[in-house]
């Protein structure tokens, strides 16, 4: 960890009020860890969060690359808790995958910081004219309440499907964990989840593991999946968990 930061568990908000005081700048979380499984955290928790943040002078961040515009069916994550920090990160989705674009957006308050050190924040993928150009148009399309129904249903969709298929198949212990299209895929151990990576790989879905939590799939499709291009996605898993389980029975899975 760089100097003068300090990890906190992410959904435990007493670990969180042990950790600041009023010598805290900032709390920074991603509203939904990719990386640590797809966790979704308590409803209430970024309310909580948001309180401590007020009451020490903290800024209240969320990185929102991965969950931003209608990943999980709103347009930011964020909606999903009822709450607003003062300054979001965004990327990834912001072009829809046209060009590569990121932004920092935050509270007007704090618009003074950047206008003393207009140069302070240098971003990798920041200044792009086309980039700017492709985001319009992605933020119109993510913004729209239709779009975002259609994304909220086909998370309905896909959760369901999977949850059959996991009452079905019973020997690889799946869950289905996240919100919207945002969603992860857990087995009862590593080596089950890598061998699910690689079946599914063979049957035309690619999926990738959770760097910090590897038995969990993180299964994030187009946000303009079909329902019929997802039945083709449900039809791979099936096939996938048919030939898992086979190798079950001959002691593969634990």
């Amino acid at each position: 960890m760089p100097p003068g930061f300090r990890q906190v568990p992410f959904n435990d908000i007493a670990a969180l009020e042990k950790s600041i005081s009023k010598k805290t700048a900032a709390v920074i979380f991603e509203t939904i860890p990719a990386t640590l499984g797809i966790v979704v955290p308590d409803k209430k928790y970024f309310q909580s969060v948001r309180k401590l943040c007020d009451r020490v002078g903290a800024l209240f961040i969320l990185d929102e690359v991965q969950t931003g515009f209608a990943r999980t069916g709103p347009l930011w994550g964020f909606e999903n808790f009822h709450t607003v920090p003062d300054i979001v990160v965004l990327g990834k989705g912001m072009s829809g995958g046209i060009y590569p674009i990121s932004a920092t957006v935050y509270n007007r308050k704090y618009r003074q910081f950047f206008t003393d050190d207009p140069f302070l924040h240098i971003s990798t993928f920041g200044g792009s004219e086309i980039g700017c150009c492709a985001a319009l148009e992605a933020l119109e399309i993510s913004a729209d309440k239709e779009f975002q129904d259609a994304v909220a249903w086909m998370g309905i969709y896909f959760r369901g499907a999977f949850e059959s298929l996991a009452a079905r198949y019973p020997a690889a212990g799946m869950k289905i964990r996240g919100i919207g299209l945002m969603m992860g895929l857990e087995f009862v151990d590593d080596v089950t989840s890598l061998m699910m990576m690689k079946l599914l790989f063979d049957n035309g879905v690619y999926v990738v593991y959770s760097g910090n939590d590897m038995k969990v799939l993180q299964f994030l499709p187009p946000l303009i999946v079909t329902e019929r291009e997802g039945g083709e996605i449900v039809a791979a898993l099936e096939k996938s968990l048919k030939a898992l389980t086979g190798a079950g029975k001959q002691g593969s899975v634990r």
